[in-house]
């Protein structure tokens, strides 16, 4: 089985307000398809998602967020799909093959 690496395309722009420490939750991440828009605010498990998605096998993605979140992988993991198909299918992430 491949792994699939969730990536940001390059026409995605992000300022991430990123926490003090790993243990922390994300008060909010800004990313904007460019050059026109439109921008959204990701908000705290949001961010968390955004932040453990890009650039990582999607694979391991709900245990990365549980993590985060010091919550049970059961109980994220229908949410954390729920997020990353939305940002997929607003285009802000791109689900690739590792290589």
């Amino acid at each position: 089985m491949t792994a699939v690496v969730l990536q940001r395309p390059s026409h995605v722009a992000v300022v991430d307000d990123e926490p003090a420490s790993d243990e922390q939750v994300s008060a909010a991440v800004y990313v904007g398809l460019l050059p026109d828009g439109p921008l959204y605010r990701l908000d705290g498990p949001a961010a968390v998602i955004w932040q453990e998605a890009c650039g990582q096998d999607e694979a391991g993605l709900v245990a990365r967020v549980a993590m985060r979140t010091a919550l049970d992988p059961d109980v994220v993991a229908g949410d954390v799909r729920r997020c990353v198909a939305e940002l997929v299918s607003l285009g802000l992430l791109v689900p690739t093959e590792a290589t």
